[in-house]
């Protein structure tokens, strides 16, 4: 009887601690099915990784194409404009050519000038022109030279930038894709992890239940004694028994683990002197793009962290919101002024988190807002564009810190 109470007991307290763990733990959670899921979101991270290199690439291309395109433009425009003043300036000095000798008609041929065409189709007419003016003539010449390769050139670069506009569709539409796939299997992760150590706490529960339980029934028959009473009375046994304390047990503190990513590329010490967390939270990917071409003729002078759209960016370190802004190139934009001086700008966001307010204090890890595409960003490659100013200075490469940070 005392045997079969201790045991039950030991089961009651392994139930207990069970539910006091605060989770279901499904007994399909192995550590078998954590390194599939482990395995196959490294292969996903690593085709995202690849991806947005490629993408990142094509994006730098079509940037560089774009300013090229602009140039030759406004050239196309200059060359013009400079052609029609030579065409004005000829007819001039022809008109007046003409009014000093009227009778000659191969004079009234120039006026007739309508493209720089005629210049070739006509030159036997104006001979005496040309040789008061033959510096005129060559610069028109010239410039229609140049407009010709300009214009040749133009072609080919819009040629050129519309496959490079198609390229990077088709990487946008496969890149999101994975980006979903990932951030599913980051999910899944997360809570199979989250089981697996709330299955081990409950069973670290059990184990001290039993260990204590075994502890008491020892003191239990160590304390318990028979008195025989002297032959000349009645003699009856007494049992002395020990109250058992009654045993409690902690609640279990189940906290989300962070996936360790394999690093895309060797991690690099930070140089922030307070950021602790990803400023993505979620799965995501990046390279390093600092410098890389933008339109208008900038240069990136931050890291596009891909993400899936709606995914929160947080906070990466203690700090105050110092600035909102909604327009311009970043669209929904934050600044955040961590505790260590440090700033961080945060942009393309589709909303800002609810409650998000100039002068707000805010926790590393907390959510000020969600990935998005809002700005001059491309409208099918949800990221967040994130800068980087140590101290509050200039804004320097942030893909060391992100490496750092985000692995």
């Amino acid at each position: 009887m005392t045997s079969g109470f201790f045991r039950l007991r030991v089961l009651l307290l392994a139930l207990l601690a069970v539910v006091l763990a605060g989770v279901s733990v499904p007994a399909q959670t192995t550590e078998e099915e954590l390194t599939r899921v482990e395995a196959e979101l490294a292969r996903i991270q690593a085709e995202v990784f690849q991806l947005s290199e490629d993408y990142q690439a094509a994006w730098a291309t079509d940037a560089d194409l774009a300013n090229r395109i602009e140039q030759l433009e406004a050239s196309i425009i200059g060359y013009t404009v400079e052609q029609i003043a030579l065409q004005n300036l000829i007819r001039e000095r022809a008109a007046d050519l003409y009014m000093s000798n009227p009778t000659s008609n191969e004079l009234v041929a120039l006026l007739l000038l309508t493209s720089p065409a005629d210049i070739d189709t006509r030159v036997e007419y104006i001979e005496d022109v040309r040789e008061r003016d033959q510096s005129l003539f060559n610069s028109l010449l010239v410039l229609t030279s140049q407009i010709n390769e300009a214009l040749d050139q133009l072609q080919q670069d819009r040629a050129e930038h519309q496959m490079v506009l198609n390229r990077l569709e088709e990487l946008s539409v496969t890149l999101n894709e994975r980006l979903a796939a990932g951030q599913e299997l980051y999910d899944l992760l997360e809570e199979r992890r989250a089981e697996e150590l709330a299955r081990e706490e409950a069973a670290r529960l059990a184990q001290e239940a039993a260990e204590r339980e075994a502890a008491e029934r020892a003191a239990f028959l160590a304390t318990s004694t028979t008195t025989t009473i002297p032959p000349s009375t009645t003699t009856t046994t007494t049992e002395v028994t020990t109250t058992l304390p009654t045993t409690t047990s902690t609640p279990v503190q189940v906290t989300d683990t962070t996936l360790p990513f394999t690093p895309t590329i060797t991690p690099v010490v930070t140089p922030s002197a307070g950021a602790t967390t990803c400023p993505v939270d979620g799965f995501h990917s990046f390279t390093d793009t600092w410098g890389a071409p933008r339109s208008g003729g900038r240069t990136h002078q931050g890291v596009d962290i891909l993400a899936d759209r709606g995914i929160p960016v947080v906070a990466a370190e203690d700090g105050i919101i110092v600035r909102m802004f909604n327009g311009g190139r970043g669209g929904i934009t934050a600044t955040l002024e961590g505790n260590s001086g440090d700033v961080y700008y945060y942009a393309h966001l589709d909303a800002w988190a609810p409650g998000l307010e100039v002068g707000l204090q805010v926790s590393a890890g907390e959510a000020l807002g969600i990935v998005g595409t809002t700005g001059n960003a491309p409208a099918h490659i949800p990221h967040l564009h994130w800068e980087y100013q140590p101290g509050g200075g200039a804004s320097i490469n942030p893909t060391p810190l992100a490496r750092s940070l985000c692995g």
